[in-house]
């Protein structure tokens, strides 16, 4: 690992998040089609960052984020399926100090952040020196290149 960038390793090997007691998963795609499912509006500041000031996350949404976020996706969405999902997340709420609230947004921001550090906008290649080119590549596009990839 030595030859790889820092912000790579952490993207696939990040620290701990901890909110209280409670370590947050890495960010799996299971994790954003459960929230998917529920609508969660933090989807929609992953969507349109720059309007994230004017979208409205309840303690509820972030409850509901911090929950989904420490449990499987599985298990979330078995809970949804019984109509046992919003219980289980007061009842996990419960568990979490309400001092916790001050750095819970930041922490989840910082772990969103980490987790999505090194991807690459669609349509966008890194170049050998690390900037970003908007033009189009076949890898990019869909269509196969010269080895029918």
């Amino acid at each position: 690992m030595q030859n790889n960038p820092q912000a790579v390793v952490d993207a696939i090997y990040p620290d701990p998040i901890l909110i209280g007691n409670i370590e947050l998963r890495p960010l799996t795609m299971g994790t954003l089609i459960f929230l998917q499912k529920i609508n969660h509006p933090i989807l929609k500041v992953l969507d349109k960052p720059d309007q994230a000031n004017q979208i409205e996350i309840t303690l509820g949404d972030v409850m509901n984020l911090v929950f989904a976020m420490s449990h499987l996706p599985s298990e979330c969405n078995r809970l949804r399926c019984q109509g046992t999902f919003d219980a289980a997340v007061l009842d996990f709420a419960d568990t979490i100090e309400p001092a916790e609230i001050r750095t819970m947004g930041e922490k989840i921001q910082a772990h969103f952040r980490k987790q999505f550090e090194t991807s690459i906008p669609y349509g966008q290649k890194k170049t050998a020196a690390g900037t970003e080119s908007g033009e189009m590549t076949s890898r990019t596009s869909g269509a196969p290149d010269s080895a029918g990839r």
